[in-house]
């Protein structure tokens, strides 16, 4: 199984047979939940309902304020509005939450908790469909907002062993570049041997991957 937490997220799994499920992945129009796109966006969601007093105040007012290099809340709107305003840009406020959870602030560990609790109904659902609900399991998981590591891997564990709690989490032999490659070797049915696999862990240290 692999859970996937990046920008977006997404969940697969693959047993020997050739069967395999899927939960999540449907876009940050609909899903995404967990990710650093859903993640800043819940941030965005939670300071402006704090600036006209819907909730309490939060730490993360002022973090997304300089994050987004605002003078005033109230230029929020125009800015979030603008057409060239990405999902990259939303994503990349997410740093900001994990950094203001670290504080202690509620609002910010509250969406933490949330999306980790999203990410292991994702895990969870992929098990029963699979039929791994019982079995001891590894779970890879990639993508940029695993390298929160505490900050998100410890709510993120806790939630899994509420779910799945047999379920491991362990992080990717090689990083993604590199499995396709090993993905076009298979295609020219060539098997990658230890030998190579150790090599490209070496490239892989080498080149900061």
């Amino acid at each position: 199984m692999v859970l996937v937490v990046g920008t977006g997220s997404a969940c697969y799994g693959l047993k020997e047979d050739g069967s395999r499920s899927q939960a999540g992945g449907w876009g940050y129009l609909v899903d995404d939940f967990g990710s650093a796109y859903w993640i800043g966006l819940q941030a965005l969601a939670a300071v402006a309902q704090s600036t006209d007093h819907r909730a309490g105040p939060t730490a993360l007012t002022y973090a997304i304020k300089e994050a987004m290099e605002l003078d005033d809340m109230n230029q929020l709107i125009s800015r979030i509005y603008d057409p060239n305003f990405s999902r990259a840009e939303i994503a990349s406020l997410a740093p900001h939450v994990f950094y203001t959870a670290t504080a202690g602030d509620a609002t910010a560990l509250a969406i933490i908790y949330r999306g980790c609790e999203e990410l292991a109904r994702m895990t969870t659902t992929v098990a029963q469909e699979l039929h791994w609900n019982n079995t001891p399991l590894k779970i890879v998981i990639t993508g940029g907002v695993a390298r929160a590591k505490k900050q998100f891997m410890d709510p993120l564990k806790a939630a899994l062993k509420n779910n799945l709690p047999q379920a491991t989490l362990i992080k990717p032999i090689l990083p993604p570049i590199f499995g396709a490659a090993l993905l076009a070797y298979k295609l020219v049915d060539i098997s990658p041997d230890e030998t190579l696999i150790e090599k490209l862990k070496e490239e892989a240290v080498n080149n900061k991957l």
